[in-house]
């Protein structure tokens, strides 16, 4: 609930996860540390997918359930970016509720009441999973610093955006909201992959992506268990029947 301390519920987020900052950062790569939380994410019950939206403001949004909780996060953002994304979804279903993440670093200061409040919290979630109070190298940050250099230091340490370090500051009072969101403005326009809209690449392993190991698992082993038909999961994957041999052909060659 919002009276739990977004510390106290990521301590517990992390430790269901499995996952403890010292294996995180050294991971040192964003692609894969993108795909490692979400790797985690999706064993202990949340579907996650991907697509490249038309609505290139909107990064992600989530729909609650208790069952089979969905996240779907942008192709079209950077992998910092989905990660943050990924968490701050996660946050929204921790609290019970369906939401969106938009690119607008003020849209929570425009919403009211339980919204906002919700908002708020999703978004200090994502930030303190992604880089939790306890482990931040706060010395830095000490005195004069040269903002620029040393939140892109801390970004690479933990495989995230430098928007999320910013939010480690503004949340401490290091830096001002103002200075927040002049660097975060500016910075945004990094959430964008110039390559992940361009034509060509390899279609099966693009659909790989977008489904992710949990779902094409669980599809496959329905299938194959006469649970569903080809044509019902053909329609479930949203491919032709066709290509559903050589996609689990694909599926099984990576492991």
């Amino acid at each position: 609930s919002l009276q739990d301390s977004v510390g106290s519920v990521v301590e517990r987020v992390r430790e269901y996860l499995g996952i403890p900052v010292e294996v995180q950062v050294e991971w040192r790569d964003d692609e894969r540390a993108f795909k490692e939380w979400r790797a985690a994410v999706e064993s202990v019950g949340v579907f996650v997918f991907k697509r490249s939206f038309d609505q290139d403001n909107v990064s992600g949004f989530c729909v609650h359930d208790d069952e089979f909780p969905v996240i779907m996060i942008n192709n079209s953002t950077s992998f910092t970016r989905q990660s943050f994304t990924l968490f701050h979804e996660l946050g929204h279903l921790l609290y019970h509720v369906s939401g969106i993440t938009t690119e607008d670093t003020n849209y929570a200061e425009s919403l009211q009441g339980s919204d906002r409040a919700i908002e708020v919290a999703c978004n200090r979630f994502a930030a303190e999973f992604l880089v939790p109070h306890t482990t931040f190298p706060w010395h830095l940050f000490q005195g004069r610093f040269d903002v620029r250099s040393t939140v892109s230091d801390v970004a690479r340490r933990y495989s995230v955006s430098r928007e999320v370090v910013l939010r480690r500051l503004v949340d401490e009072d290091i830096i001002d909201r103002q200075t927040y969101r002049n660097y975060a403005e500016e910075w945004n326009r990094d959430f964008r992959r110039p390559e992940a809209k361009s034509s060509g690449g390899n279609y099966y392993l693009t659909q790989l992506s977008y489904l992710g190991d949990a779902f094409l698992r669980l599809a496959f082993t329905n299938y194959h268990t006469g649970r569903v038909t080809l044509p019902e999961l053909a329609d479930h994957l949203r491919i032709k029947a066709r290509n559903i041999g050589a996609l689990e052909e694909y599926f099984q060659r990576r492991g």
